[in-house]
């Protein structure tokens, strides 16, 4: 009789400690990373083109509702995504010498806050959503690589690769290559 109330107890712990772990409707696991760079495991529901932000659920059950502002990065599954200038981006390519990010919120417009008081209005960053943006290695910003100057711009974060930079510049590429571009800069000598 012990070994049976054992093993019920065992079965409903197990399915209570996997239905606490299992992501609610319309959330995904993922963490997020704040100002003071301590990672918070949870659930994420994205909503970068409506908001310009996400709700984040703790493991607890916790919601709580983020700004670009208030984050440094958001984990959504195997996604990753920075904040830089109230906006997110998610991060494309990582290499040794350049990184790739898209943009996929405007926060444009969007009325900054101070509590509950408005104290302001983002100016968002430059760029369009699905735009591409780079990091060089060390680097703290980001460069928008804008599509209207798009040989120049790749000329000049290329310079130090020849045969790469010689290329964008005699044939402009398609703005959709630009992460196979990097990826290749990445892999120059």
């Amino acid at each position: 009789m012990k070994q049976r109330i054992g093993f019920f107890l065992s079965i409903a712990l197990i399915t209570a400690y996997v239905a606490g772990a299992q992501a609610p409707s319309g959330y995904t696991a993922g963490y997020i990373i704040g100002p003071d760079q301590v990672k918070i495991e949870g659930f994420v529901k994205e909503k970068f083109k409506s908001k310009a932000g996400i709700e984040f659920q703790t493991v607890a059950g916790k919601k709580s509702t983020y700004a670009a502002s208030d984050l440094q990065e958001v984990g959504i599954a195997a996604d990753r995504y920075i904040t830089y200038k109230d906006d997110f981006f998610k991060q494309l390519l990582s290499g040794t010498r350049i990184t790739v990010f898209q943009k996929v919120s405007d926060a444009s417009g969007k009325v900054i806050y101070n509590g509950s008081q408005a104290v302001g209005v983002s100016a968002g960053t430059d760029g369009a959503l699905a735009d591409y943006f780079f990091r060089k290695s060390g680097g703290a910003g980001l460069t928008w690589v804008s599509k209207k100057n798009l040989s120049q711009t790749l000329a000049v974060f290329f310079a130090d690769c020849n045969a790469l930079a010689e290329q964008v510049k005699k044939d402009t590429p398609a703005y959709g290559t630009v992460p196979e571009l990097a990826a290749q800069y990445n892999q120059c000598p």
